[in-house]
């Protein structure tokens, strides 16, 4: 495609993709330059809404169905582009605003090292450094917030069972950072608080932002540091279990760099005389897990940021937008595979490579069938229509959390993936018959619906 090109967006203006849409290039006996496969479901909405009613296609060609004039054409085009260019402009506003963001974490990433190298010698330079703020009142709003009520459960129940290993984890970055601010050289600095930061009666910066994180989100006050608290509790009885989980990382926020970490942690516990390698195998878990996972997503989704750097154990760097990424590259990969298998259902050829399906949730790629019957074709689309169903409340719930987010380029662009992935959905319920008085189950039922009006007509007529 041509196009300019910011941040990996591809751009079109209204006048690139009008002049796409242009008749001359369609109006061909046959059939025109144009290929289907190059105007697909999710990049293409304009065309397939506005201007596939006018065509049909045949090895993959498009031509225009007979009667269609240059004047309807045109008509329809002008939506088309307006509706892509529309989608386009998003994508730009939202890839500027990823720039601006990349660019201010990267300030504050450097702010932040700096600042934690003289956190303790003073209480303003230790609040520069935790660069979290305890915020009473939304602590109160969120203790009664019944979604976090929910959420907070469901973290503490993965915590005791070790899920995904969290527990591990937490107690292991604990552990390395209470050592590594127990070494901090502040005995340049003669004070009080300097004395406060060596003694260790002050929480590491690092940990203090995590307890204020889970503060603010309805956890009670000082929950990483006091012992008796639920969270440390959790954290406490589940840590030296093994993991259990392994198939459910593809769940979680941040997986990529998350599993990572992880493996990490596995091998210091390894070294160091404990066994918390993943459990294998039937029963190796509760069959909530997966619940418990999506319960308690929009806290791990808060924490994951601060669970990937343990000192001299992993050292990944990650922000809150960088982990929302890895959802939106998610739902990229779920809408290439989901039209992927709608051209092959509707005897197109396919978008080309397409990625794991197993890693996606949805069900074993769709072969062509040649000579496919409808009922086969209806069934099959119905299938995979349940599981982009299914798929799509979990993309709203995780859209949900990030909403809540201060990334505000993130929204943007998930919620645009989020339109196509709704596309796409509404093309598998043409397919399906759902929602169709003449399709699905009502299909069966219409003989008998049409015979009961002919026959209320019939007797009406009679009466008169």
């Amino acid at each position: 495609m041509n196009g300019q090109i910011i941040a990996g967006i591809n751009r079109k203006t209204i006048g690139q993709i009008k002049l796409q849409y242009n008749w001359n290039r369609f109006d061909f006996p046959e059939g025109g330059e144009k290929k289907i496969k190059n105007f697909s479901i999710s990049e293409y909405p304009g065309f397939n809404r506005f201007l596939k009613p006018l065509i049909f296609v045949k090895d993959g060609k498009i031509f225009l169905k007979q009667g269609i004039t240059r004047a309807k054409w045109d008509k329809e085009a002008l939506k088309a582009s307006q509706e892509d260019s529309k989608i386009q402009n998003d994508l730009v506003i939202a890839a500027n605003a990823r720039n601006k963001r990349i660019a201010e974490d990267a300030r504050k990433k450097n702010e932040q090292i700096r600042a934690e190298g003289i956190a303790c010698r003073s209480k303003e330079d230790y609040e520069k450094a935790v660069d979290k703020p305890k915020r009473d009142g939304l602590h109160r709003i969120n203790k009664l917030n019944p979604a976090l009520i929910a959420a907070r459960s469901a973290f503490l129940a993965l915590l005791r069972l070790n899920v995904l290993g969290f527990a591990s984890v937490l107690n292991l970055k604990f552990a390395k950072e209470w050592g590594k601010w127990k070494n901090q050289s502040c005995r340049a600095y003669n004070t009080e608080w300097a004395k406060k930061g060596r003694e260790s009666k002050v929480s590491p910066p690092a940990l203090e932002r995590i307890q204020r994180i889970l503060y603010n989100i309805g956890f009670e006050p000082n929950s990483v540091v006091n012992p008796n608290k639920p969270f440390s509790k959790a954290v406490g009885a589940g840590a030296n279990k093994k993991a259990i989980g392994k198939d459910l990382l593809k769940l979680i926020p941040g997986k990529g760099k998350y599993e990572k970490t992880l493996n990490d942690t596995i091998a210091w516990y390894k070294a160091d005389g404990r066994d918390i390698g993943f459990v294998s195998g039937i029963g190796a878990e509760p069959a909530t897990t997966a619940a418990l996972i999506s319960a308690g997503s929009a806290i791990i989704m808060k924490l994951m940021p601060f669970l990937l750097k343990i000192p001299g154990v992993s050292d990944q760097v990650s922000s809150e937008c960088g982990i929302q990424e890895e959802e939106i590259d998610k739902i990229k990969e779920v809408n290439k595979v989901i039209e992927n298998d709608i051209m092959t259902l509707q005897g197109e050829q396919g978008i080309g490579q397409v990625p794991s399906l197993e890693e996606l949730g949805l069900p074993p790629k769709l072969d062509f069938i040649e000579n496919e019957s409808s009922e086969s074709k209806i069934t099959r689309a119905t299938d995979l229509y349940d599981s982009a169903q299914n798929l799509y409340n979990s993309f709203k719930s995780t859209f949900s959390a990030i909403k809540e987010s201060a990334c505000t380029d993130i929204n943007l662009r998930y919620q645009t993936e989020l339109n196509k992935f709704e596309i796409l959905k509404k093309e598998l319920q043409r397919l399906s018959g759902k929602g169709s008085i003449l399709g699905g189950d009502m299909g069966k039922f219409l003989p008998y619906i049409i015979g009961g009006a002919a026959l209320y007509f019939l007797m009406a007529k009679r009466k008169k």
